[in-house]
């Protein structure tokens, strides 16, 4: 891991990881690779007013609505 950290590249308060190093690393939801491998987790509540958008029902919920209650984004034909 170490190995693959010290390929990043420092870009002022971010760091650019490696490509080479990110894709040899597994896909895994951070909930399988870190948390469930740890006996030292905190959960602490907290509002930082993110979404996960991962059904449609969640995206219409964070998304502006029409009197009629639709959403649209982009071009759309207007009769």
């Amino acid at each position: 891991m170490s190995r693959r950290c010290a390929a990043s590249i420092r870009i002022l308060t971010s760091f650019a990881v490696d490509e080479e190093a990110f894709l040899a690393c597994p896909e895994e939801s951070i909930d399988y690779a870190v948390m469930e491998r740890t006996a030292d987790a905190v959960v602490m509540p907290m509002d930082a007013g993110w979404s996960d958008v991962g059904s449609w029902s969640s995206l219409w919920e964070i998304s502006a609505h029409t009197p009629e209650g639709n959403v649209h984004h982009g071009r759309r034909h207007q009769p």
